[in-house]
């Protein structure tokens, strides 16, 4: 698995669209227990504005997103999440991602491993122009020692959005 900045055909990409993701706690059902099986996220645009998994778009001049998951969550975030019902689910480390390329250029990586680096972990994928990918994250419980479970999202899309 790779971590790649650099688009498929091999240029560097300029600076990768970053999307902070937030794993959160799934909700209870109806006997107060959470499933383990899956991790829902919130994600957030470079300035913390939430965007749906649906619309996650690079930036006009870049061809890769970055997703990124803090360590620490700064407490107006915090506050977001619980006036919307959210929990954060801070047991959990991004830890690896799998992309599928739904439309456009299909010679891109589909494996990547995350890297960890001043307080957060993050996974750079390829998206070049025209091109929409379904993505699945996958984390691991708990943060820190041996991995006891690897979870995975509901597979978020990412775009180019040059536009061109």
């Amino acid at each position: 698995m790779t971590d790649v900045r650099a688009t498929a055909d091999g240029a560097a990409d300029p600076q990768p669209t970053t999307v902070f993701v937030v794993a959160l706690k799934p909700p209870a059902d109806a006997t107060g227990k959470r499933p383990e099986n899956i991790v829902p996220c919130a994600y957030f645009d470079g300035d913390w504005q939430p965007v749906a998994p649906n619309k996650i778009d690079t930036d006009k001049d870049s061809n890769s997103i970055t997703f990124q998951q803090q360590s620490h969550l700064a407490a107006d975030v915090a506050a977001q999440l619980q006036e919307r019902g959210e929990e954060p689910d801070l047991d959990v480390s991004l830890f690896a991602a799998v992309a599928k390329t739904l439309q456009g250029t299909a010679e891109l990586p589909r494996t990547f491993q995350a890297i960890g680096h001043d307080g957060a972990t993050s996974i750079t994928i390829p998206v070049d122009q025209h091109t929409r990918r379904g993505v699945v994250l996958v984390f691991r419980r708990p943060v820190a020692g041996a991995a006891e479970r690897l979870i995975a999202t509901a597979d978020p899309e990412i775009r180019n959005g040059s536009g061109t």
